[in-house]
């Protein structure tokens, strides 16, 4: 298992792009969240390389908020990516939340996200990241609440392989990429009514 870290987008999509090519490469997954700190290595051939180190402790911002909407047998999730969009749009009209800023199918289910307009610490982000999960309980998403409130989570990439199933998924995006971001200010109003009672924060 490989865990690497990389300082910009382009080094991200280079990283994932090597990965795809080696012969024993599986499940890509990317981190939500930029950390404070990572681990100077070497490999055997001699080249350096930063590896991740991924706990919650480590989180040094979040720029986005995200649901994980499940696509599975009857009464566990929506029978069809179709439909599981269509919740997903009667949820964001019921809440007055915007349109995600892009939607990725992940091969299992749909991966919704939430674009920021500026980074937020852990502590900034989890109230947001509770109250979005405590909406989807209100107006009934099937969805993995557990997702949504966890910094330390790493989501699929589009353009990658979901190997869970055999033969693999493809993970792709779905629908048009939003352009810009969302203010916070603008999905903090639309979230109050449900700062209620919320969850402890997932510690790893």
């Amino acid at each position: 298992m490989l865990f690497r870290s990389v300082r910009s987008v382009d080094e991200a999509v280079r990283t994932i792009q090597w990965v795809q090519k080696l012969a024993d490469a599986r499940d890509i997954y990317v981190a939500m969240g930029s950390q404070k700190e990572c681990i100077q290595k070497t490999s055997k051939t001699g080249k350096g390389y930063l590896e991740a180190v991924r706990n919650h402790n480590n989180v040094a911002a979040l720029k986005s908020l995200f649901i994980d909407i499940d696509v599975k047998e009857e009464n566990k999730g929506y029978g069809s990516v179709k439909d599981a969009v269509s919740a997903l749009g009667e949820f964001i009209k019921a809440v007055n939340l915007p349109r995600p800023t892009l939607m990725v199918g992940s091969g299992g289910g749909v991966h919704a996200h939430f674009e920021l307009d500026r980074a937020l610490t852990v502590e900034e982000w989890q109230p947001l990241a509770n109250a979005l999960a405590e909406a989807t309980r209100q107006h009934n998403l099937k969805c993995d609440t557990q997702v949504t409130v966890d910094a330390v989570r790493v989501l699929r990439p589009p353009l990658t392989q979901n190997w869970k199933t055999d033969p693999p998924k493809p993970t792709t995006l779905l629908g048009k990429v939003v352009d810009g971001a969302y203010s916070v200010d603008r999905i903090r109003q639309a979230l109050e009514p449900y700062v209620t009672a919320l969850p402890a924060p997932i510690v790893r």
